[in-house]
């Protein structure tokens, strides 16, 4: 995983990418990704899920702590992603998470 993020008084830009790897372990239940800076909550980053299916959604940061995971599918569902969600992961796909919100 590799993230970026660039602060500006209390605006915060990021954007990480989760290549999958021949070798990753994906392990059990949600994924969870803390943000560089204490977020004000409740506030939405973009998600975009690329394998053989491209899935396109939006996150809700739910949680000052900085994890977040709730996301909105493209056909309308919000489901947590994790190992088998929304999509059997494999090797080269990608999960990208950009966006910008305030910090506290």
């Amino acid at each position: 995983m590799t993230g970026h993020y660039m602060q500006a008084g209390k605006l915060v830009m990021i954007r990480t990418v989760l290549t999958i790897g021949s070798t990753s372990t994906l392990g059990t239940g949600a994924w969870n990704v803390s943000l560089p800076v204490t977020p004000v909550v409740p506030t939405m980053l973009s998600c975009i899920c690329i394998g053989s299916v491209t899935y396109m959604g939006m996150i809700r940061v739910f949680a000052t702590s900085g994890d977040f995971m709730r996301s909105s599918t493209n056909n309308g569902t919000t489901v947590n992603i994790s190992s088998a969600v929304p999509m059997a992961w494999a090797a080269g796909d990608q999960w990208i998470i950009t966006g910008t919100y305030e910090a506290t």
